[in-house]
């Protein structure tokens, strides 16, 4: 999983007139009726607004041509690579050039994914699975997508952020495949104001526990809320008006600019 988070003050100019297509006509019904006076709140009305801003953003223009990846040159699609994952990468990059604020690319669980260790899930022939069929299109794509925003100026501004959501455990299972396991996992940051080339904190020596600059999520969290720009303590309000706090974590200040 990857996800691109582009500071850059400013927007695309969503097209004038309803958006298109069976889902958007939906959404319009659908909406239609949200709008009405049942509305009293200025919060509903505001996420109402925040909803249509988003399905207008879909049906813009520069949004229909972030998603023709046929217009980008076909050197630059090769560098991604010719795979699922490489041109959402490179797709993450055209929609970055274009003011979306957060991109989002996972790797899809299609039909090809075995049933034991689908995707990154790899409880069976880890090894194997790792050497022939995830880190390939991996590394190619997340190099080419730090190359490419460099050279176009944006890494800079642009946090790149490649994780998952826990570890896998130390040792293979009788399936030469690993289990999820919460207490070790790694973590990978680049570009906007993260200091390249340095490894913060280390586990044990089978990858088990931590023993060095132990980063809890709420750290990272903090961290990357830091790095686009807002306070970690900035507070927001659920539905039910109850204030929290963005992040409780302390930012990582030594692996900044």
């Amino acid at each position: 999983m990857a996800a691109v988070a582009h500071r850059k003050i400013g927007r695309p100019t969503p097209r004038p007139g309803a958006p298109t297509g069976e889902r958007l006509r939906v959404f319009s019904t659908t909406s239609s009726g949200i709008s009405r006076p049942a509305i009293t709140s200025h919060r509903q009305e505001r996420s109402t607004k925040q909803t249509r801003r988003a399905f207008d953003l879909l049906g813009s223009s520069q949004a229909r041509r972030a998603f023709r990846l046929e217009d980008e040159p076909q050197g630059n699609r090769d560098l991604y690579g010719e795979t699922p994952f490489g041109q959402s990468v490179l797709l993450a990059r055209r929609l970055v050039e274009r003011g979306v604020r957060l991109v989002h690319v996972n790797r899809f669980r299609g039909p090809v994914e075995p049933p034991a260790n689908p995707c990154w899930d790899s409880h069976t022939k880890e090894s194997l699975r790792l050497k022939e069929v995830l880190v390939p299109p991996t590394d190619r794509a997340y190099a080419a997508l730090l190359e490419d925003l460099d050279r176009r100026g944006l890494l800079d501004e642009t946090l790149v952020v490649c994780m998952a959501e826990f570890g896998r455990t130390p040792r293979l299972d009788g399936y030469g495949g690993r289990n999820h396991w919460g207490s070790v996992c790694s973590v990978v940051l680049a570009g906007g104001g993260v200091q390249g080339g340095q490894v913060y904190g280390a586990s044990d020596r089978i990858g088990a526990y931590p023993v060095e600059g132990r980063v809890r999520p709420e750290h990272l969290s903090a961290t990357i809320f830091h790095c686009l720009g807002h306070a970690p303590a900035t507070e927001y309000r659920d539905p039910l008006g109850r204030s929290h706090p963005m992040s409780r974590g302390d930012v990582l200040h030594a692996i900044l600019v």
